[in-house]
């Protein structure tokens, strides 16, 4: 291991397919899954300790099929944790928290869900004044948008975007 660098892990997950939609780490999106394929998906990280899955989205070539096969599946993806979960009539709302980019290896099997095995590579925290500086500037213009801006639950967004740990996830947004 090279110092200040995290080793990519091989990882065994559920996954659950997103058709028009992106998961991003350090992102929490709502879904609702109609589709038997990813309930059982999503109920079987459910029955594991951490809640995690891996979640992926269809290429441009899979999005009008009827089935999905892994050719039509982009390989990079994020590992996420349901957050929430809640049944709805015919299917399921849930909060996806997306926590680090993953790389699909292979798919293990299809049926009744996607299982593979993935490649994680959890976010480096590096404090290098580039980054810092970065990071400051960011808020900076955040707080001069803050006045005009609220998110629906009445927090102000530079409340929000002050929370932010690490200023790798928004790097990563805009460079995945």
């Amino acid at each position: 291991m090279i110092e200040g660098k995290v080793e990519p892990v091989l990882w065994s997950a559920p996954v659950l397919i997103l058709n028009d939609a992106v998961l991003f780490p350090g992102i929490v999106i709502p879904i609702v899954i109609f589709s038997q394929q990813g309930i059982e998906a999503v109920n079987t990280a459910l029955s594991k300790q951490d809640k995690s899955l891996l979640v992926v989205s269809i290429g441009a070539n899979g999005k009008d099929k009827s089935e999905v096969n892994e050719s039509d599946l982009y390989q990079i993806g994020t590992k996420a944790i349901i957050s929430r979960m809640n049944n709805i009539d015919g299917g399921i709302s849930l909060s996806l928290s997306g926590i680090e980019r993953i790389k699909i290896k292979h798919y293990i099997k299809k049926e009744p869900f996607f299982l593979a095995d993935s490649i994680s590579y959890p976010i480096e925290d590096t404090s290098d004044p580039e980054t810092e500086a970065l990071h400051r500037e960011t808020l900076k213009i955040f707080e001069e948008m803050r006045h005009n801006v609220q998110t629906e639950t009445g927090v102000p967004i530079s409340e929000l975007i002050r929370n932010v740990q690490n200023p790798l996830h928004q790097i990563l947004r805009a460079k995945f």
